[in-house]
């Protein structure tokens, strides 16, 4: 909540307001994070943004008039991502109310920016990763650096963090939201900011009764991988149901389908099996149950 304050903090000197609720949305066009913004929207609905003489943006135009106005001179280019014009004349400032709605996902940023007839921009920004593999570079280069220092005197309690301190990840994405939103404000008359935000309990996703304590035991708890998963499939292949032969460990849904390394998503597999099935799912490979099977309980020996 401390993040989303701050976002709010920082739009409240503008015109704009931000509210926050859940909302789902369809991003229509693609944007990485190390290029600009896309212009518009794709195919024939494109709107170029449009800038006055003062520089303050006014509502986009179409690229039919963009290029009239830069044929006639009274325009001109000011940049290409996105393609902006700055009109050469005075105009007048008769704009409608626009709405951009900010969709935050773990890994991306949808953005959609809107009138009450129409889409005006949407694209989607890719954060950064791996930003936590440079600091802890960085710190052992210090660590480094100041073991040598022998006449430097040990430095104990001065690291407190301040109260709106952030982690790296976390920082970077608040961020990331600010220059987004100041991005779009500098070419498009936005009155209203809107941040989708949600939450979810992937624990209770997985097993809707669970409570209590159960959320720091899980499924592993008193188990090493291969003893909890032999355990499950009773030692025997969860396909062709054979024992005594050797057992590998499987996936069930594919990483390169979009499986992770839950241990829910593993089962144990003969050599064949798991060859014969290659990157198909457990359903597509003729044993839909598998998917279905709940968390091994050591505690009471069954499958819920």
């Amino acid at each position: 909540m401390e993040v989303i304050g701050r976002v709010k903090e920082h739009i409240k000197g503008s015109s704009s307001s931000l509210l926050l609720y859940n909302i789902s949305r369809t991003v229509l066009a693609n944007n990485n994070s190390a290029q600009d913004i896309p212009s518009g929207r794709s195919g024939k609905n494109l709107r170029v943004p449009v800038l006055n003489m003062s520089g303050k943006p006014l509502m986009p135009t179409s690229p039919r008039k963009a290029r009239i106005l830069l044929k006639q001179g009274k325009a001109t280019v000011v940049q290409r991502m996105p393609f902006t014009i700055q009109l050469k004349y005075p105009s007048g400032e008769t704009k409608q109310d626009i709405t951009l709605d900010i969709n935050n996902r773990y890994s991306t940023i949808g953005f959609s920016a809107v009138t009450e007839k129409s889409e005006l921009i949407s694209g989607e920004l890719t954060l950064r990763k791996g930003i936590s593999k440079p600091l802890e570079q960085k710190r052992n280069y210090r660590r480094v650096r100041r073991n040598k220092l022998l006449h430097r005197k040990p430095r104990l309690n001065n690291r407190s963090k301040p109260k709106s301190w952030l982690a790296s990840g976390i920082h970077h994405k608040l961020n990331t939201h600010l220059r987004l939103i100041e991005k779009l404000k500098e070419v498009l008359p936005i009155t209203k900011v809107i941040v989708e935000v949600s939450a979810f309990d992937t624990q209770k996703l997985q097993n809707p009764e669970i409570k209590d304590v159960e959320y720091q035991q899980e499924e592993l708890q008193g188990h090493e991988v291969i003893e909890y998963l032999l355990e499950k499939w009773k030692h025997k292949c969860a396909y062709c149901g054979k024992d005594n032969l050797p057992l590998e460990i499987e996936h069930i849904i594919p990483k390169s389908r979009g499986g992770s390394d839950r241990v829910s998503n593993l089962t144990l597999a003969c050599h064949k099996c798991n060859q014969n099935k290659g990157d198909k799912t457990a359903a597509e490979f003729g044993h839909p149950e598998i998917q279905k099977v709940g968390p091994y309980r050591k505690k009471t020996g069954v499958i819920l």
